[in-house]
């Protein structure tokens, strides 16, 4: 008989692998082989045995792509899923089909809103902040470290909340900002003594946006000013306020008269011969 050729085909790892991403920035991940679980919204990566002279048409994902990665940002909707991909070499035009790898996508929770009880939100108040219609079946987790759906808070800061299911799949919040107030109380003149007229430099206090003086307890014509035009004496304070609204106001400290020693320089008359002139 006449020999015949025949070409045999390498062999490849049918074996799909499944990577998890830890982040968006740095793609360090976790491997799983056959099967894995995700939440919606992880980045993942499914890689295939690498053939140079091939391409690659997955199931999920993109329809085609000329190489053996196939990356799948968060688009990918809750359920059980079946990828396989299935690799052509563009050489001999033989066909192989890798072995199916189970994706199960676990659902977020629903969107969640946080509110709060105050009306302003201005720090050194006590606001309530709280998760508007929480659900008995999700774990709520503050970034202040408190697990509950509400916490009570009066220091300056943004705070948010993340809904866990039973799945381990999480989602956040809405944040809310407490504002820090304007420290009125840095200007610490106390009591003070002065040449009048004077002016009071006032060095910028952080967080300020408006200065509002007072002098016994009613606003100065000039009170808009950040340095404070002293021309009586009287008991002053100081009123800061930041883009928020929130407001700060000082101890009262006092301004009095410089006291001096004054001459005066004239003529003096004396009637010595007492008639008046």
């Amino acid at each position: 008989p006449k020999p015949i050729k025949v070409s045999v085909d390498r062999i490849v790892d049918r074996r799909i692998t499944g990577i998890v991403f830890e982040d968006d920035l740095d793609f360090v991940g976790v491997s799983y082989y056959d099967s894995m679980h995700i939440c919606q919204g992880d980045i993942i990566a499914f890689t295939a045995s690498y053939i140079s002279t091939s391409t690659y048409v997955w199931s999920i994902g993109s329809s085609n792509t000329s190489y053996n990665i196939e990356y799948n940002f968060r688009d990918i909707p809750a359920g059980r899923h079946t990828v396989i991909t299935t690799i052509t070499d563009n050489t001999t035009g033989c066909q192989i089909q890798s072995k199916p790898f189970i994706l199960i996508v676990e659902a977020l929770p629903d969107a969640i809103m946080l509110k709060n009880t105050g009306v302003s939100l201005c720090a050194g108040q006590t606001q309530q902040l709280y998760v508007d219609n929480p659900e008995p079946d999700l774990r709520y987790f503050w970034n202040t470290g408190k697990e509950s759906n509400s916490i009570n808070v009066s220091l300056a800061g943004r705070y948010f909340v993340r809904a866990v299911n039973q799945n381990g799949c999480e989602i956040a919040s809405n944040s809310i900002y407490i504002s820090p107030i304007a420290d009125a109380n840095r200007i610490n003149l106390g009591c003070t003594m002065t040449c009048f007229p004077d002016t009071i430099c006032v060095p910028n206090i952080p967080n300020t946006s408006t200065y509002t003086w007072l002098l016994d307890g009613t606003v100065m014509s000039n009170s808009l000013s950040r340095d404070l035009i002293v021309k009586q004496a009287g008991e002053y304070q100081l009123i800061t306020e930041n883009t928020a609204g929130c407001r700060d106001t000082s101890d009262v400290f006092h301004i009095d008269a410089e006291a001096r020693t004054q001459s005066i320089s004239g003529i003096v008359y004396l009637d010595i011969n007492e008639n008046g002139l």
